[in-house]
């Protein structure tokens, strides 16, 4: 059958009146009859047009600018009778037999191909699963103005191409289960997740994946696109076992993540072609990248997540070094083929294409030449590394840091180089674990080097290490020896000294605080010149930039107690400042900037909360008589002019200054007369109660000045004086009524908190405009990584929490919080709160466990408790024992003590707390007691959770404690036990367990390859066992000795 349009090429044109088809400027624009009927009259398509069943339409020409595909005059159908035309008068064009469809190059802006939209239904026809499109084999949409994601509901269709469009969002794939060729690239698309393609059945036929050329990865995307993610989606693609093409290039994430390629060909098994490579053409490349990719990710494919997400830090930093100098960054060479030639390369931005003849000369391209021998030839890593390092002793004894710049006079090309330079080291640190001590003090070394970006590349490379638990000592170690002793000679105006500050300021590492004792009074002497300087002179971006990096060292000092008691000893007049500016009028009401403010109030706040308790006592008598809580209420009261304005129009910096000084109010209060004197109606500062009150019950309060004021109002609450204010909070909040405060964690006020939790955290000092706009839709609650939005969260738990606990000594009081807690009770805090577990925040989480307090298990149901086994991360051993201890003391209540759940869940229980209690274990805290105490009792919340599962109780469960994965673990947690603790450390005695009380288990803690030493306590603990079991000791009684 004829097609209806035969590749119309222009020329004809027909009547409408006075005008012609092509009377619509730029094209036609719309399909209808009369259009139809001219292209008939001018020979472009046969007469029966709208009586025949048609195979293929072609609507790409350019005649053609179609915006709607819906046409006017006639419908897309299937004619009830033969011929087509009913008695209405009205055409009917049969495309239920069509196998191609052609739209490209117009300009569409849906692209609905969906029953109820496009596909108009016969009315006389009651089938549900009709589809006018129900043959369509192929769709092209190339080149239109689609942005919405495409709802295409096409059983049948085969090849999708949706190229050269706007689209933001992946199609439904499961309205597509036949589909074998999908063309995304050239679009907008921002993520791809595993969800995308989890639908039943979609991936069994898919042959051709194209998402080249989009925005994967970019910064509007947001910063939940990881390696590890990406994992996820290549272990998804790979159940396909037909997938023989996958284009993913030109994304920013492949740009960040030069490894990309590696994952694909380790899980895709039957490719073909990856982006410029086929593998076709050369059959060993495949298996050389599958060897490459072993080498990087290990051949254990249960560790290869593990080792992704420790790469997702390292994404970060990879990312920032890329924005510095975008077209100058290295990608790891593709690896060679079987035949030892070499496979085509991706490009690597022009790094290697300006190679000095002589290197010797060049010193910064020497050393990349070495560094791009590693890349190339893995064996020669410790020699080119060790090179490399002996180069930048060289540079930084010699003191000419420009000579290494010899030979290139471009300043633009300088950068590159540098930023290639500490990409290629980072990448080779991530590979090669027995290069990275060298490689740390490379970086550390070329801290030296102000120019062109180094040294602050170098500072961010560490700061990123340093948040990793293998490479942070190592990093904490080059700090101390290499980065802080040349501030000793260095004035603050040396270009050095400044890069060196700001790039320490942005490690966020708390185990950093240590290591600045040697420095605390250059620190001090800088911090005091810069203040000065700003004072006299006022100051530009650098200036301000230095004073905020100096405030942020200074908070991060004071978080070791030694520090911050030689502060308030030996520093006073530091202290002095900070007070003064907290106080300045001038400072609190400047729209300015914020974060000196803010960071100054977190610094009086730790320092007195490290210091001794005499001193304590001294520091906040000084500012009670300094009166620095009244003039800070009034400040309060100033900005939000007694009631006349709400928190939204204060502007971002004004509500962070107020909950900066109402947290540093609450520090205060511990001191009677301090909360005596706020509580007092006849003193000037007792507005702050009102005042916070009035915040708090806004349609919407600014989410930092809500979650301050909640604390406040609990503070309050707890107080002795709490009685006094309980009626009033009740009312102003609404506790007993609708409610101010429950919605946030609801979606009535969720989006609205979550908006301005974004705002506020884009929001800086240094780029205050462009930053407060476009941000994206609200995330379910598991995407929420805001931090500003979890400190808010916890501080509504935390509020909501203290009506189920406060009792006051008047009954009306005590009835007036029974009522509060009987309605939130009503309003389903409990389950609103439970999904809070979902959040992405130990801080959210810990104080929703606490807020739940006592759990009904028979009300629980499978989501729930999988909601709570999420919590037990035995990754996070290191950052959230708290939250880990609360998660597996809850369980043990909720899973053993239930008999429905106990079955079904304990073994998966008893299988994550066993994880927990060895990573625990393996963790290296000798020597730091602090460390050594908040990990043993994570360790002891593991061991009773073992022994009450091992007891008679639920005897029924101990066969799960001899499972035979559980020997190794058993004398790992021994093992570094001995080795990663004091010896005065508490004991962790897991051999107490029932596990324990296998003879076997114990004998191989002694004779194994990590057999416990004879003369150490844990190998008596273990010998004390045996004799025990020997004995016949009970199990409950072996805590006799």
């Amino acid at each position: 059958m004829a097609s209806l349009l035969q590749r119309v090429l222009g020329g004809c044109q027909a009547q409408k009146g006075e005008q012609t088809v092509e009377h619509a400027e730029g094209g036609i624009k719309e399909l209808d009859v009369q259009v139809m009927v001219s292209l008939v009259d001018d020979g472009c398509l046969g007469p029966d047009w709208d009586r025949k069943a048609h195979l293929h339409l072609d609507f790409s020409d350019k005649r053609f600018r179609l915006s709607t595909f819906k046409p006017r005059d006639f419908q897309w159908a299937r004619p009830e009778k033969k011929g087509g035309e009913r008695a209405t008068g009205e055409r009917y064009v049969r495309v239920d037999k069509l196998h191609s469809l052609n739209l490209d190059d117009n300009d569409l802006t849906n692209a609905v191909f969906e029953n109820s939209i496009i596909c108009a239904k016969d009315p006389k026809d009651n089938s549900k699963d009709m589809t006018w499109f129900r043959s369509l084999r192929i769709l092209r949409m190339r080149n239109n103005r689609l942005t919405d994601t495409p709802l295409i509901q096409l059983p049948r269709l085969k090849e999708l191409y949706l190229s050269g469009n706007s689209i933001e969002g992946i199609p439904p794939l499961g309205l597509l289960p036949v589909l074998e060729v999908l063309d995304l690239s050239r679009n907008k698309i921002k993520t791809l997740s595993e969800d995308n393609l989890k639908a039943e059945n979609i991936l069994q036929h898919l042959q051709v994946f194209d998402l080249s050329s989009n925005q994967i990865g970019s910064d509007q995307a947001g910063p939940n696109f990881r390696p590890s993610e990406f994992l996820d989606v290549m272990m998804c693609l790979g159940k396909t076992k037909g997938l023989t093409s996958v284009q993913l290039q030109d994304n920013p994430f492949c740009l960040y993540f030069s490894e990309y390629q590696l994952v694909v060909a380790r899980f895709v098994k039957d490719l073909q072609r990856l982006d410029d490579l086929h593998f076709g053409r050369d059959p060993g490349l495949r298996e050389t990248l599958r060897a490459q990719s072993d080498s990087i990710f290990g051949v254990d494919e249960s560790k290869v997540k593990d080792r992704m997400k420790d790469m997702d830090e390292s994404y970060e930093l990879r990312k920032k070094l890329c924005e510095k100098s975008a077209p100058y960054v290295a990608s790891p060479k593709t690896p060679s083929g079987a035949d030892g030639a070499k496979s085509p390369k991706p490009k690597s931005g022009g790094a290697r294409a300006a190679r000095a003849q002589d290197t010797k000369d060049v010193k910064l391209k020497y050393l990349i030449e070495q560094l791009d021998s590693v890349l190339e030839e893995p064996a020669n890593a410790s020699s080119s590394v060790r090179e490399v390092l002996a180069g930048a002793n060289a540079v930084a004894e010699s003191g000419d840091t420009l000579s290494i710049f010899k030979g290139v006079v471009d300043r633009a090309e300088r950068m590159e180089m540098v930023a290639t330079f500490v990409q290629q080291i980072v990448t080779i640190a991530e590979r090669h674990k027995d290069t990275r001590t060298l490689l740390i003090r490379t970086l550390a070394r070329f801290c030296c080097v102000p120019d062109y970006h180094m040294s602050d590349l170098c500072l961010a490379a560490l700061g990123s290490m340093a948040k990793n638990e293998d490479t942070m000592n190592d990093v904490l170690e080059v700090v101390e020896e290499v980065i802080l002793p040349p501030l000793s000679d260095m004035q603050l105006e040396d270009k050095r000294c400044g890069n060196i500050i700001i790039g320490l300021s942005n490690f966020n590492c708390d185990m950093l605080a240590g290591k600045l004792k040697n420095v605390l009074p250059q620190l001090c002497e800088f911090t005091v010149a810069n203040r000065t300087h700003l004072e006299r002179n006022g100051g530009g971006p650098d200036v301000l930039m230095l004073q905020i990096a100096l405030s942020k060292l200074m908070l991060t000092l004071v978080q070791d107690p030694t520090n911050a008691n030689m502060l308030l000893n030996d520093h006073k007049d530091i202290i002095s400042a900070m007070t003064k500016d907290v106080m300045s009028k001038d400072h609190f009401l400047s729209t300015d900037h914020f974060t000196n403010y803010v960071t100054w109030t977190k610094t009086l706040q730790m320092l007195v909360k490290n210091v001794t308790e005499s001193a304590k006592k001294d520091c906040l008598k000084l500012w009670v008589k300094n009166k620095l809580h009244t003039e800070l209420a009034l400040r309060i009261s100033d900005v939000i002019g007694s009631g006349k304005k709400e928190t939204e129009d204060l502007g971002f910096v004004v509500c962070k200054k107020v909950a900066a000084a109402l947290d540093i109010i609450f520090v205060m209060m511990e001191r009677d007369e301090v909360l005596e004197s706020l509580l007092d109606s006849s003193r000037p500062e007792a507005t702050l109660v009102p005042n916070m009150l009035r915040m708090a019950a806004e349609e919407v309060c600014d989410p930092v000045v809500l979650g301050a004021c909640l604390r406040g109002l609990n503070i309050v609450l707890h107080s002795s004086k709490g009685e006094m204010f309980l009626e009033d909070i009740v009312a102003k909040l609404k506790l007993k009524e609708s409610n101010c405060i429950l919605p946030y964690i609801d979606r009535k006020k969720f989006k609205d908190l979550y908006t301005l939790s974004e705002k506020h955290y884009a929001y800086s000092d240094t780029e205050q405009e462009n930053r407060t706009g476009g941000f994206p839709s609200v995330p379910d609650l598991n995407g929420v990584t805001n931090p500003i939005a979890h400190d808010t969260m916890a501080a509504i738990v935390e509020f909501l929490h203290t009506f189920s606990e406060l009792t006051f000594s008047e009954p009306k009081d005590k009835k007036l919080c029974e009522e509060v807690a009987e309605k939130l009770d009503k309003e389903g805090r409990d389950t609103k709160l439970f999904k809070l577990l979902e959040v992405p925040s130990d801080q959210v989480s810990k104080a929703v466990l606490t807020c739940l307090g006592k759990m009904d298990a028979t009300e629980l149901d499978d989501e729930d408790i999988g909601i709570l086994l999420s919590l037990l991360k035995p990754e996070s051993v290191a950052r959230a024992e708290k939250l880990l201890s609360e998660a597996i003391q809850k369980l043990q209540k909720i899973v053993l003590e239930s008999d429905s759940l106990r079955s079904r869940y304990a073994p998966l229980v008893l299988k994550k707390v066993f994880e927990i209690l060895t990573n625990n274990a393996k963790r290296k805290t000798y020597g730091n007691k602090e460390q050594e105490e908040s990990k043993r009792a994570l360790s002891d919340k593991a061991v009773t959770f073992l022994s009450v599962a091992g007891s008679a109780e639920y005897a029924i469960l101990r066969k799960y404690l001899r499972n035979k994965e559980y020997v190794g673990t058993f004398n790992e947690v021994l093992y570094y036990e001995q080795n990663e603790n004091s010896y005065d450390t508490g004991d962790v005695c897991v051999e107490l367990t029932w596990t324990g009380r296998h003879i076997p288990y114990l004998f191989l803690c002694m004779s194994s390859d990590l057999a416990l030493n004879a003369y150490r306590k844990q190998a008596f603990r273990v010998f004390a066992r045996v004799a025990d079991v020997v004995a016949g000791v009970p199990l409950g009684l072996s805590g006799y000795r």
